[in-house]
């Protein structure tokens, strides 16, 4: 199995976020939301996906430090079994 380290807002990353994201970011892992994904698609900006694990809901930091709280859906992690 796979181990998975929970990313910091301020940790180094392989793709660059930009200063509204790791604001918006702290802001949430404050709360208690951790990182699940970041993401960048070829030639478009880095989105991040945060979850709380106390109630499961997910949430995903644009560009311009937007937080977009999604539907309460289950979703799977890697590590977790099908």
């Amino acid at each position: 199995m796979r181990e998975r380290r929970k990313l910091r807002a301020g940790e180094q990353r392989k793709k660059p976020l930009s200063p509204e994201q790791t604001r918006a970011m702290k802001e949430l892992e404050n709360f208690g939301w951790e990182v699940v994904w970041v993401r960048q698609p070829l030639f478009q900006e880095a989105r991040v996906g945060m979850r709380d694990p106390r109630t499961g809901r997910r949430a995903v930091v644009h560009a311009d430090g937007r937080v977009d709280h999604l539907p309460d859906e289950p979703t799977r992690r890697v590590d977790d079994p099908l």
